[in-house]
């Protein structure tokens, strides 16, 4: 995730802990944290959220692997590059992806057989991983005012 997305990690994880305070979410959202689909074979995604049973395994030494993972879209990146990655994760059993476009402001939300494209005012779901995730897209793209 480059600094100028920084804002973005930002926001989802205030909109998660906003839920965790409010009773509706529980385990863990985490920045850039290795994930490993395999034993050889692991990624970074740019967020992953850890159920509270994941959550005790990584705690505990494991290496739970996430059903859920964000994924902010580089510019210097390709589309083969990300199209192996979600291959990848969910070969590896991850089931919802979530790509967030930062230049178009659009969020493609992926599960293994579907994909849809949602902006502006539209809902996207971390669902049926986390389905009290669920926050309009314009929310994910608000930059921080200037101090």
């Amino acid at each position: 995730m480059s600094d100028a997305q920084q804002h973005i990690a930002k926001n989802l994880l205030k909109f998660f802990l906003q839920l965790e305070l409010q009773g509706k979410v529980q385990g863990f959202l985490g920045v850039e944290k290795s994930s490993f689909l395999s034993e050889e074979r692991y990624k970074v995604p740019d967020l992953v959220y850890l159920n509270p049973q994941d959550e005790y395994l990584a705690a505990h030494g494991g290496h739970p692997l996430p059903k859920f993972v964000v994924e902010v879209v580089s510019r210097h990146d390709t589309a083969d590059y990300y199209d192996q990655k979600l291959d990848a994760y969910f070969e590896a059993g991850v089931e919802v992806v979530w790509m967030i476009y930062s230049i178009t402001e659009k969020v493609v939300v992926h599960h293994r057989d579907s994909s849809k494209t949602f902006r502006s005012d539209t809902i996207c779901s971390a669902s049926p991983v986390l389905p009290q995730f669920e926050m309009p897209v314009k929310d994910i793209f608000v930059k921080p005012p200037k101090p």
